[in-house]
């Protein structure tokens, strides 16, 4: 049987969002050496480590809970298996992956966020003046979000999202800064589709539709 000495661990950033894979040696762990893993944002999204090669200890953030939590994998788990899913004991929202990059892969593209089918079995079809518009527009945002590119000019990364039936409202709720999207039109949704990422403006108003893109900043009265 064939054993490789590398594992990849795949991890979303409870700080920025962004996903990452991290692929590390099986002999990083002699002589009890401990493996923090870390965001290129400077967050510590994992760290791992064991006392005797029988059993692994992850801490790991939670994006849902707020603390960390502590997962334990056997030696043979941890060393072998294909894949391993990482989840939150409370909530059991996965935060992570575990083994071969292209297992992992798979297994995130499953799991990601359907907006089509929300949309559909929520029944908010009716809600929205331009259901195809927008549901590509939340694709989008949705996309942008995921590479840690949705934030606002005071550092905050957690940013709100209100949906309407012609726009969605991006809400920073650190320094009260707004930023609207419209996806009332085919023309709205090519702009958006050329934003690569969103950066709200620190205590003021932005908005992204046809024929503004990029442009009109109003900053709100006191």
């Amino acid at each position: 049987m064939l054993i490789k000495t590398t594992r990849t661990l795949a991890l979303r950033c409870p700080s920025c969002g962004r996903l990452d894979y991290h692929v590390f040696s099986l002999f990083y762990f002699t002589h009890n050496r401990v493996l923090k893993v870390s965001c290129p944002c400077g967050e510590t999204k994992a760290v791992i480590s064991t006392k005797d090669y029988r059993r692994y200890f992850f801490n790991i953030p939670c994006i849902v809970c707020e603390t960390s939590h502590v997962i334990t994998l056997d030696g043979l788990r941890f060393c072998q298996d294909d894949l391993t899913t990482l989840v939150c004991p409370e909530t059991a929202l996965e935060l992570g992956y575990l083994g071969r990059t292209k297992k992992i892969k798979s297994a995130i593209r499953s799991y990601q966020y359907d907006v089509e089918s929300l949309i559909n079995d929520l029944g908010f079809e009716d809600y929205f003046k331009a259901p195809e518009v927008m549901l590509e527009t939340l694709k989008h945002l949705h996309k942008i979000a995921s590479s840690g590119n949705l934030y606002c000019q005071c550092g905050n990364y957690n940013i709100e999202v209100d949906i309407y039936p012609e726009k969605l409202e991006l809400h920073c709720p650190r320094c009260d800064s707004i930023n609207i999207i419209y996806a009332e039109t085919k023309d709205d949704l090519d702009v958006v589709r050329k934003v690569k990422s969103i950066e709200l403006t620190k205590g003021g108003f932005n908005r992204i539709d046809t024929g503004k893109f990029g442009a009109r900043k109003t900053h709100k009265k006191s």
